[in-house]
């Protein structure tokens, strides 16, 4: 998370290995994202900071489990997220 003058920042690398996490995504998070895997927000909107708790959940499990929990398991996938 980075603090910015007019806004905060919450940068989730996940979601660039897999790109699959945002399936079911609000359009309303989507406008909040900004790049491959930043979120700005200005103004405190306790739905889409659930949904960006949910994400961020569902996120550590990919990582943990190498992707397997996107059904992502693939040797590449797994390098990807564990740098081997």
């Amino acid at each position: 998370m980075v603090a910015n003058k007019n806004y905060i920042s919450f940068y989730m690398l996940p979601i660039y290995t897999w790109p699959r996490l945002l399936d079911g995504m609000s359009p309303a998070l989507g406008k909040r994202k900004q790049g491959a895997s930043c979120f700005n927000f200005s103004t405190v909107d306790e739905d889409l900071l659930a949904e960006l708790a949910a994400l961020t959940e569902r996120s550590f499990q990919a990582y943990l489990s190498g992707g397997a929990s996107l059904g992502d398991g693939s040797p590449a996938a797994v390098g990807r997220a564990t740098g081997r």
